[in-house]
């Protein structure tokens, strides 16, 4: 009996000791399956780093270089033994202290899976855009993740820049086209002028053809005693200067505002007095005194009537600012000189000068200080589109002395853009 129990329990010894075994030795295959799964994993991780587009790197604390991918060697150009070799790793990337400084400042106050934009340079000297963002592994090592994001930045600042460009250009045609609707209005309205005038030098010639045939009729039947006795003979005479004056009044309006514009050649001192005369009337209204200083043999070839038309609009501007502003002894002097192949024309009042913020704007289209009832803002920029556009001139305004100072510069010769 005894034996009986003693061969039972070795048998069950055998038998755990056996299950024991095999149960070590699945573990130890489990292990070793598990440690191969790891391995596995772990060279499947580290592979992903090296070869990933993106940049990954860490750093020890002694500031040496301990992970270092293949896109960052592509992307700086060091390899982490060159890296290595330095004793301020970080001034390889950053140069400037300040820089440095930063990023020491990102080690100490950490934020850990967030995107910063930092600014190194590479073993070339070019500058990069970047964003790093730095991860903690399970493990507590951080590493660095990050991006070269300097090629997109460029596309990104080219396509502003191209978009600005593009804006401006529209912004340019916008206010081409404006200006130039409106100089068409302008001249489609002098145009019209023209006609008017000639309308009304037609029915003016024949009254004032007959008065002059009245006073040859008369200067013929009177007597020369009774002419010098009562003075009739300068009566008459008067009389056919007055009928002379009006006809060249008419034929000067005529060309002034003529749409078929003429390339000609003309003393520049008449041009200017024959402007004077479609104003005198404006002038002669509050006495403004004009003073010309004009070398009389100077001459000027281009489109006399619209260099006109511009002496006209500032000489009437200057003498409505006198007006308004009630001057005393109201002056406004025109000189004119030559120099570097242009004439200067100046023209300048006593009226105390523009406000700066009114010089600013003074020759924007429909900008004016009148009433409405007085003008619509049109005559300067009219002015300038004259001289700059059409005749490849320069105007100008500033305060000068006690007054206001219009400059006028055109080319000696004459240039002018031709029109169709």
């Amino acid at each position: 009996m005894a034996i009986t129990v003693m061969v039972v329990l070795i048998v069950l010894l055998l038998f755990m000791l056996l299950y024991t075994n095999v149960k070590l030795r699945q573990k130890i295959e489990q292990a070793h399956e598990d440690k191969q799964r790891l391995l596995k994993s772990e060279q499947k991780a580290s592979w992903l780093i090296e070869n990933s587009p993106v940049l990954y790197d860490a750093f020890d604390e002694n500031g040496k270089c301990t992970l270092w991918n293949k896109e960052c060697e592509k992307v700086f150009g060091w390899t982490i033994e060159e890296i290595n070799a330095h004793e301020n790793t970080l001034a390889l990337f950053y140069p400037d202290p300040k820089d440095q400084a930063a990023v020491i400042d990102s080690f100490v106050n950490i934020e850990f899976n967030k995107y910063r934009e930092w600014h190194p340079v590479t073993k070339d000297g070019r500058k990069l855009t970047t964003l790093w963002a730095n991860l903690k592994l399970p493990s507590g090592e951080v590493i660095n993740a990050g991006l070269d994001v300097t090629e997109l930045e460029n596309a990104k600042a080219q396509l502003q820049k191209l978009n600005d460009t593009l804006q401006m250009q529209v912004k340019q045609e916008v206010q081409k086209n404006k200006k130039q609707q409106i100089l068409m209005m302008e001249q489609a309205k002098f145009a019209q002028m023209g006609e008017m005038i000639q309308n009304i030098a037609h029915q003016w010639r024949q009254p004032l053809a007959e008065i002059n045939s009245v006073v040859l009729l008369l200067d013929t039947l009177l007597p020369d005693s009774v002419k010098k006795e009562r003075n009739i003979e300068k009566t008459l005479d008067e009389i056919e200067q007055i009928t002379q004056y009006m006809s060249k009044t008419i034929d000067d309006f005529g060309d002034f505002f003529s749409k078929n514009k003429v390339h000609t050649c003309v003393n520049l001192q008449e041009m200017i007095d024959e402007s004077l005369f479609m104003v005198k009337g404006d002038l002669s209204s509050i006495l403004t005194k004009v003073v010309k200083e004009i070398n009389p043999k100077f001459e000027f070839c281009g489109y006399v009537s619209e260099l006109k038309q511009v002496i006209v609009i500032i000489v009437k501007n200057a003498n409505d600012a006198l007006r308004e502003k009630k001057i005393e002894n109201a002056r406004i002097k025109i000189d004119a000189y030559e120099e570097d192949g242009n004439y200067t024309i100046r023209i300048s009042d006593n009226g105390g000068g523009i406000e700066p913020a009114t010089m600013t704007k003074i020759f924007d289209p429909y900008f004016t200080t009148k009433h409405q009832s007085k003008g619509r803002g049109i005559g300067l920029y009219m002015a300038k589109m004259i001289i700059e556009e059409g005749m490849q001139g320069k105007l100008s305004v500033r305060n000068k002395d006690d007054g206001a100072e219009f400059t006028i510069v055109l080319p000696k010769g004459g240039e002018v853009n031709e029109r169709a």
